[in-house]
């Protein structure tokens, strides 16, 4: 039973980070001009930086809601997620800053597998 739960809460993270990537994603894609600008403007972040994180979000995202390579997709989801908090909301404290944020850094690390020893 404990498998079960397990497998399941896996499930869950997995699928419910995967559904907020996507979207969010695609919604750069949506108006990409104006995601450039603001990275540009409010991060000044690189025009290439922005394209990454745009398609980190939408493959990674779609990745894990479709529960392949989840391992790759949770680095790079990781990495975006370190990146944005220390680029983005770090500034703004924890509550109505980073916290969003850092919860979808530790979902994004739990999918990481860790390499067991068997004994």
């Amino acid at each position: 039973m404990k498998v079960l739960n397990t497998d399941f809460s896996t499930f869950l993270i997995r699928t419910i980070l995967g559904i907020i990537f996507l979207a969010h994603g695609l919604n750069k894609i949506k108006g990409m001009d104006a995601t450039i600008h603001h990275f540009q403007m409010n991060f000044g972040l690189p025009i290439y930086l922005t394209y990454a994180v745009t398609l980190i979000e939408v493959v990674g995202g779609a990745l894990l809601v479709l529960g392949v390579f989840t391992r790759i997709a949770s680095v790079g989801i990781t990495i975006v997620m370190i990146g944005a908090i220390f680029t983005v909301t770090w500034e703004k404290g924890f509550i109505n800053g980073y916290e969003f944020d850092l919860a979808l850094l530790a979902m994004s690390i739990s999918l990481i597998p860790k390499k067991s020893k068997l004994k």
